[in-house]
């Protein structure tokens, strides 16, 4: 199951930046925080611990499993059912500790890469700069509750540049590629039909199988917590999937 950046160091230990470090360049390059950035399960564990809310971690867990888009729909409302209860809960002074740790995370990313970063990094990046801001607006505006349903969006853009967001991002883009060629991960071992333009290559069948054992393997390497790995195995199996002429 996918859990990245779960837990804080500590409740009040969150003002210094964490160490950020650019990981698998050689294949699609992903950004891994040491330290861990604040999410829901984190703030529940600090100061929620005592209110009726239901297994948040699972509930949150899951929907980093889930496709990315059906993930962020159950996130939101997971933030916009919980924050209402809990936000009263976090001293405004922690929820501006927060919003500092994430000003000091983007600074961070900023010194040390500026705008060297891929695409597929800089956009969540950009949107996560974009909730700190809103963060920022509703901290002066006295709205922490809101400050913190930004922050959380902001961490949330944050984790889509790491290693396992990204594999998982991969791994379904193969699974998808692999149905259109004539069967998922679980699919028959077969070669590939024929490609659209109604050609075939006599490579494209050992492509199609390669590309199955590597996207089972990625998908082994993230629930073992081996997420580089995960995210090398995913992008072989998809530049494999490309020149099988499934895109």
């Amino acid at each position: 199951m996918l859990i990245l950046l779960a837990a804080v160091a500590g409740c009040g230990d969150l003002e210094t930046s964490p160490p950020i470090d650019l990981v698998t360049q050689e294949t699609a390059p992903a950004l891994h925080f040491g330290t861990a950035l604040p999410t829901l399960p984190a703030l529940v564990d600090c100061w929620g611990r005592s209110l009726p809310l239901g297994d948040v971690g699972r509930s949150w867990a899951e929907t980093w499993s889930a496709e990315p888009e059906e993930g962020a729909r159950a996130r939101s409302e997971l933030y916009r059912g919980i924050l209402p209860v809990l936000s009263p809960e976090v001293p405004p002074e922690e929820v501006v500790a927060l919003v500092r740790t994430l000003e000091a995370t983007l600074a961070e990313i900023d010194s040390r890469f500026g705008g060297g970063l891929s695409t597929s990094l800089e956009t969540p990046v950009f949107e996560a700069g974009a909730a700190r801001n809103r963060a920022l607006r509703a901290l002066d505006e006295e709205r922490p509750g809101e400050a913190l349903l930004h922050i959380l969006e902001a961490v949330d853009h944050l984790h889509a540049t790491t290693p396992a967001a990204l594999a998982r991002a991969l791994i379904d883009r193969g699974e998808v590629a692999l149905t259109e060629l004539g069967g998922g991960i679980g699919g028959s071992a077969d070669g590939p039909p024929a490609r659209r333009n109604g050609t075939s290559d006599p490579y494209d069948s050992e492509r199609h199988t390669r590309a199955r054992r590597l996207l089972i393997g990625a998908a082994a390497a993230l629930d073992e917590g081996q997420d580089a790995l995960a995210l090398r195995r995913a992008y072989y199996a998809n530049r494999l999937l490309t020149e099988a002429g499934s895109w």
